[in-house]
């Protein structure tokens, strides 16, 4: 992903997504998302290969190295992985897993990362309430997900 630090240098009007979190190399993807503002990122793929707690560490990892909760993007890369409603579950739960005072990830930057950054992304119309209410109203139905498919 480094490569593309040029690209965006060269054109700062060009929006860039990273795919699959940039993996191998996620924290220079993330460093790019800091240093460039029309860098985003999305996790398709890379969320398969992540626990619910690995997922956590990822999104504070990205808030220490300055990458904005607000350009990454969740996404599946089904059908070639996990199926949706797992993953989905694993990044609508993640609060579940702070310990020991650790922070929440805030929930706006959750219904962002899962929906309104890709929205922002393409420049489509997207509602950051309705994405939160649709959230509560599905979160009995992710914990039963998560809980049949053995959460990790």
């Amino acid at each position: 992903p480094m490569l593309l630090d040029d690209v965006a240098r060269a054109f700062p009007d060009l929006r860039l997504l990273i795919c699959h979190a940039g993996a191998p190399w996620v924290d220079e993807a993330l460093l790019l998302l800091s240093r460039h503002t029309r860098v985003y990122m999305d996790v398709s793929f890379f969320n398969s290969t992540l626990s619910r707690r690995q997922t956590y560490d990822f999104l504070q990892r990205a808030l220490q190295l300055g990458a904005p909760l607000s350009r990454i993007c969740w996404a599946t890369d089904y059908p070639g992985f996990e199926f949706p409603d797992t993953l989905l579950a694993k990044f609508a739960l993640v609060n579940e897993e702070p310990r020991n005072g650790e922070p929440a990830i805030p929930q706006p930057d959750l219904a962002r990362i899962l929906g309104g950054n890709y929205a922002r992304f393409i420049g489509m119309d997207w509602s950051l309430e309705e994405t939160v209410e649709q959230m509560g109203e599905r979160e009995a139905s992710w914990r039963t997900t998560w809980k049949e498919k053995g959460g990790r």
